[in-house]
């Protein structure tokens, strides 16, 4: 089995377009014939992975476009469900990831961004729940009902509030981050200040 590395793009999204041009570029020049490449926009900074035969390929075209990057590790899904499935989900990775790709690559996200990309996120989820719905019926209790066709609907509802939820968690955390760092240097800053201070007297 192929083993997947893990780069992280530190300082990355700082200008989205340029961050994605990036992206694309490493896709189009090192990553179209990886199978397990695929990436995960994560805020400050992006996480890229690739199978281990790309790394020297990756490492090129990172330091060929300025970016920090930590030196490579292999993939540890921190997600239980993920890691309990990580044969099934790391393909699906990457086809998401090539699908962002294709989509850029055809042009179609010229004018109408918000509606294709909500009609391409309902063609990724619906086949999904379709096909969970026999899953549903193995639920205690549950017994053979008929069509279950309110269940879609409420479960997408669930996930709205659940990802607001997480989304609120993570601004948090990205917000408590920047203050701890700015305290930091303003300290350093300081405490160079008196040193300099101290050593003119």
């Amino acid at each position: 089995m192929v083993r997947v590395m893990q780069f992280d793009l530190q300082e990355f999204n700082q200008d989205m377009r340029e961050a994605f041009s990036i992206l694309f570029e490493i896709y189009q020049n090192a990553l179209v014939v990886d199978p397990n490449w695929h990436f995960f926009y994560e805020g400050d900074f992006t996480t890229l992975r690739c199978g281990e035969g790309f790394v020297n390929a990756v490492h090129f075209q990172l330091r060929k476009n300025g970016v920090k990057f930590k030196e490579p590790k292999e993939w540890v899904e921190p997600w239980e469900l993920t890691r309990t499935f990580q044969d099934c989900f790391g393909p699906i990775f990457h086809d998401l990831s090539v699908l962002i790709m294709e989509l850029f690559k055809r042009k179609i996200l010229i004018h109408g961004n918000k509606q294709l990309l909500e009609n391409v996120a309902d063609r990724i989820i619906h086949p999904f729940l379709n096909m969970a719905t026999y899953l549903t019926y193995f639920e205690t209790g549950r017994g053979d009902s008929g069509p279950f066709v309110k269940w879609e609907a409420e479960m997408m509802a669930s996930l709205t509030v659940n990802r607001a939820h997480i989304a609120g968690m993570i601004m948090g955390e990205q917000r408590m981050k920047r203050i701890i760092e700015r305290e930091r240097r303003d300290n350093e800053e300081k405490k160079t200040n008196e040193e300099g201070k101290d050593r003119a007297e």
